[in-house]
């Protein structure tokens, strides 16, 4: 008997569908206007332009034109003397009146300059759509994506849906005392907003903590460890569900006992993996279920 539940959500306990046909479409359409009217005012999403410019650094596969030369100062130095600069202005239009004068007043290097600016922001806007269009699992894309998506929830565009056969299990479980944790790739403010806006309204309850990417990729067995740490107990005490074969063998490496979901309307990565009946022996004593239910034999 497990002495916790680890689950992922996408393709396990909810379906693919609702956030491939609906909430990315909607953070996709959202994306510019929601980043150009929000971030001269919200420090988090100037964060997130960072974040995704230090990506862009790191990612030579991109084949964006990013000139890390202009980094002299940060988005955030630049929004913030372009904001004590002017109240009443566009965030966005480049100031050519004066532009020295005011700089040399508030002490603001003239490489911190509205164009450069401009072109950080643009150039972010550009990498974070073709991520989405990629489903790169890249924190500042999720990060962003949990905000866009948390204005469509709270005006109630969309609620997300969840397997019956998996609400059972998980009320099933919290009755039984056992703490249940959410690990996807999703960020920990999506995850929220996804239970806390579902059909069967606000489960929150249900779940005694989150993680996302930030602790490490789903695809790496040191981010089990990380979380069995987390939450003191030792890896084979957990018990790890999710539809996707990678993670299910690097939860696996990390000593958990885990359970591969596989539903309905399945891709070629969800199926079921072949080497479970030719593979490792860790593989092969791997249980395979397509409903909560079947659970019942082993919990």
């Amino acid at each position: 008997m497990p002495k916790a539940i680890l689950t992922d959500i996408e393709g396990t306990i909810s379906s693919i569908s609702f956030v491939k046909d609906v909430l990315f479409p909607y953070a996709s359409e959202r994306l510019e206007d929601f980043i150009l009217s929000n971030f001269e005012h919200d420090p988090f999403l100037l964060s997130i332009i960072e974040a995704t410019l230090e990506e862009l650094k790191q990612d030579k596969l991109t084949g964006l034109n990013y000139d890390s030369n202009q980094d002299d100062c940060t988005v955030a130095e630049r929004a913030n003397s372009r904001l004590r600069r002017t109240n009443d202005r566009s965030v966005l239009r480049v100031h050519e009146d004066h532009e020295d004068d005011e700089n040399a007043e508030i002490g603001v290097p003239q490489q911190c300059n509205d164009a450069i600016f401009e072109t950080q922001v643009y150039t972010a806007i550009q990498a974070l759509k073709t991520w989405i269009q990629e489903d790169r699992k890249i924190t500042p894309l999720k990060d962003l994506q949990g905000l866009i998506w948390q204005e469509g929830f709270r005006k109630g565009l969309f609620k997300a849906p969840l397997y019956q056969d998996a609400l059972d299990f998980f009320l099933n479980m919290k009755g039984k005392g056992l703490p249940i944790y959410v690990y996807s790739s999703g960020s920990i403010q999506a995850q929220r907003l996804f239970f806390e806006f579902s059909e069967f309204g606000d489960v929150r309850y249900l779940f005694s903590g989150f993680y996302d990417t930030k602790i490490g990729s789903k695809k790496e067995s040191a981010s089990y460890l990380k979380i069995a740490n987390d939450i003191n107990l030792n890896p084979e005490d957990i018990l790890f569900l999710t539809d996707i074969k990678d993670e299910c063998r690097a939860s696996e490496g990390a000593g958990l006992l885990t359970i591969q979901v596989v539903r309905e309307s399945l891709n070629s990565d969800m199926s079921l993996d072949s080497s479970i009946a030719s593979g490792s022996s860790i593989e092969r004593t791997r249980k395979v279920i397509s409903d909560f239910s079947e659970l019942s034999e082993i919990l």
